[in-house]
């Protein structure tokens, strides 16, 4: 995951100087920065949610809003459940998916907003 964060860190960082030095988007120096700012926000948000759910930090909830009866599951839809929870190439390949999402969502929201701290110490 931390090989992941800082290549999309970096890569990030200097396609989005590249562009602001050949100026291929012609943007006022506020709005670049707020819109940057603002993109990487959303991006480390996203991040951190996906980072969040997938510690099962929600099971303890969930399993009690099943115990008050509040999410009702079919018998279908919970063997289907067990089977996938059974199934160790599945899980293995969500957990290397989300570490990946992980990883490029944080990169790149980190990258906006060394861009957007970039823009702003020049400006």
């Amino acid at each position: 995951m931390l090989r992941k964060y800082i290549t999309s860190l970096l890569i990030i960082t200097c396609l989005l100087v590249i562009i602001k030095n050949l100026e291929l988007i012609s943007l006022d120096s506020i709005t670049a920065i707020n819109t940057s700012f603002l993109i990487g926000i959303v991006l480390m948000v996203i991040g951190a949610s996906i980072h969040v759910s997938s510690t099962e930090f929600f099971t303890l909830f969930f399993k009690g809003f099943s115990d008050l009866k509040l999410f009702r599951q079919s018998q279908a839809l919970k063997r289907e459940n067990k089977m996938i929870q059974e199934n160790t190439s599945v899980m293995n390949w969500k957990k290397q998916f989300l570490r990946s999402c992980i990883g490029l969502s944080l990169g790149s929201g980190t990258a906006f907003i060394v861009f957007s701290s970039f823009l702003a110490t020049l400006s």
